[in-house]
């Protein structure tokens, strides 16, 4: 007898709702960092390609600039002039002409706020700014480039790339080109250059070192980045506040220096608030649906198989009396179940008073067979079955099936029939053999191989059902494979026509003992402790249905297990000769 299982399904139910919720969770925030992952990926790929076209147009008007300058200083008269450092009226001309030059050239380079040419044998420093004040980066121009030689001149400011200065509370971006004493050059106001790339509140963006030093007054003037790390991907960096940043950056082409932006976190996070609703929601509404789900399988199947359950364990201290009762709502199926539960403990009752009263050496065997037919292990163990796929809602197609093909076959074993055709009770053997193979997956194959000619052979009822019970409650075994095999021929002589079967399975086979018994011709009226019964039963009812005119033997097969050959005249089937019991329908 298996051992009882002391659990609740109602808290099985409640822990595999709050299982799929814990999995849930997981799923949501594994859905959350990936949809995080592709909002940065995409806030990377954006603002690298701004930086990038950026980058580009003020290349492309730094490299023009460049062109301007060498011009100027080796193409233009004035220039020479001012090299020569005399004080005369041609001198003041070209400083006018100079001025002039840069006044009208400057509005080409919109980037520029300022542009000079400076004289070192004059000491003369022409600047132009767009604004009306003299600007503090030319004064610092001025100064550095008076009061220093080419040699220290070249130490302070590279000459091939601009640089990047603070002058007071600013940065500047300037440039300087150097031909023989003279020089030329350019600057720009970082915040007024980088302004376009500003004008988005949210994200920030500057000129930081290749040390990581950030060229800029701004609340990250503190902070030492790494521009580098992020020239393929964004980097996640936090501000000395605590606040997070996504951090992008592209090479600056005309200097050492790099263009950097940081975009905060809080930014990117507010693209989710709609998913995270959303997923919410969706959460939400699971957990609504599991609750629902497991009222139902509370009312629908657990009370139901509750119910069997105890008139099941009734039956099985003895009680007869023990019946079925659904007092609440309950399927099809499991009607069929009780239906047939309770035809079968009347049927075991009355035959169980037959018993005693009538013909008690013969009723005695029939009792017994028929007890082992559908009172104990298969019934019982298949509603237990049953019980136990009910604790997950995903079983129910399996339940349902179950239930069918099991009221199926007590509706048939339980019948009254005294003859049925072949194909009939073929049916019910495979109804069977599924049946079997519902309680035990993947543990049968069988092949039936049935000679249509056959099909309408009238037989007595459980002919071959027996065989097939008896081969699954001796031989089946979880975790082996039981291969069964029915096949049925038409043989026919000048005379007579004769149907043969045979019952061949995989397992262990007869034992030499019960070969030697059964050739004994008063086997089927001996009774030692109830063994073999069916078997004893079949050979009893072949002797009283066709007397000497049916045939059966037991053997073992080659390489296989136990083998049965019957052979019985042919007759064909009339459904009008069929009896059944007044209870059957």
């Amino acid at each position: 007898m298996n051992k009882k299982s002391n659990y609740s399904m109602r808290r099985r139910a409640s822990m595999g709702i709050l299982s799929i919720f814990i999995l849930f969770s997981c799923l949501t925030m594994g859905e959350f960092y990936y949809f995080t992952s592709i909002i940065r990926n995409q806030t990377y790929s954006n603002l690298k390609n701004t930086l990038q076209v950026f980058n580009k147009q003020t290349d492309k008007e730094f490299s023009s600039l460049d062109t301007y300058l060498y011009g100027i200083l080796t193409n233009n008269n004035d220039v020479a002039i001012l090299e020569e450092g005399k004080m005369d009226t041609s001198y003041y001309v070209s400083v006018e002409n100079i001025h002039s030059a840069l006044q009208n050239a400057l509005p080409s380079f919109p980037s520029l706020e300022g542009m000079f040419v400076f004289s070192k044998t004059s000491q003369v420093f022409i600047p132009y700014t767009s604004k009306t004040s003299v600007n503090e980066c030319a004064d610092y121009l001025k100064n550095l480039l008076r009061s220093s030689t080419g040699d220290i001149i070249k130490d302070k400011i590279n000459l091939q790339k601009w640089n990047v200065q603070k002058i007071g509370n600013k940065y500047y971006l300037y440039r300087v080109i150097r031909f023989g004493t003279c020089y030329v050059g350019a600057w720009t106001n970082v915040d007024n250059l980088l302004s376009a790339l500003n004008s988005n509140s949210e994200s920030k963006t500057m000129i930081v070192s290749e040390a990581g030093k950030v060229q800029g007054n701004n609340e990250f003037s503190n902070l030492v980045l790494n521009p580098v790390s992020t020239q393929k991907s964004y980097k996640m960096v936090n501000s000395t506040s605590g606040v997070s940043y996504l951090m992008i950056s592209d090479k600056f082409s005309s200097s050492d220096y790099y263009l950097l932006t940081l975009v905060p976190g809080k930014s990117l996070s507010e693209q989710l608030q709609y998913i995270k609703y959303s997923i919410l929601i969706i959460g939400i509404l699971i957990l609504i649906l599991g609750l629902f789900l497991t009222m139902v399988i509370n009312r629908y199947l657990t009370r139901p198989l509750k119910s069997m359950m105890t008139a099941i364990d009734s039956l099985r201290k003895g009680n007869f009396n023990s019946r079925i009762i659904l007092d609440s709502p309950a399927g099809i199926e499991f009607r069929q179940v009780e239906s047939s539960f309770n035809d079968m403990v009347d049927a075991i009752k009355e035959l169980k008073i037959n018993v005693y009263e009538e013909q008690l050496n013969r009723k005695k065997a029939e009792l017994l067979y028929l007890k082992s037919q559908v009172a104990p292990h298969f019934l019982i163990n298949c509603l237990n079955t049953i019980y136990s796929l009910s604790a997950n809602s995903e079983n129910r197609g399996i339940i349902q099936k179950m239930t069918i093909t099991l009221s199926e076959h007590l509706r048939y074993t339980l019948s009254g029939q005294t003859e049925v055709s072949l194909a009939e009770e073929l049916r019910y053997v495979e109804n069977y053999l599924s049946l079997s193979n519902l309680r035990y997956p993947d543990c049968m194959r069988y092949t039936l191989d049935i000679d249509p000619r056959t099909e309408n052979a009238s037989i007595f009822p459980m002919l071959i059902l027996t065989f097939a019970e008896n081969i699954v409650t001796h031989e089946l075994v979880m975790g082996e494979v039981l291969c069964v095999s029915i096949t049925s021929r038409l043989i026919e002589t000048e005379t007579s026509q004769r149907v043969h079967f045979t019952i061949i399975d995989s397992g262990e086979g007869f034992s030499e003992k019960f070969l030697n018994e059964v050739k004994n011709p008063d086997y089927a009226q001996k009774d030692e402790n109830g063994h073999h019964i069916g078997i004893k039963n079949t050979i009893g009812r072949l002797r009283n249905v066709y007397g000497n005119d049916a045939e059966i033997r037991f053997s073992n097969e080659v390489d296989s297990g136990a083998r049965v050959d019957i052979e019985i005249p042919y007759q064909p089937f009339h459904p009008e000769n069929a009896l059944r019991e007044r209870s059957s329908t």
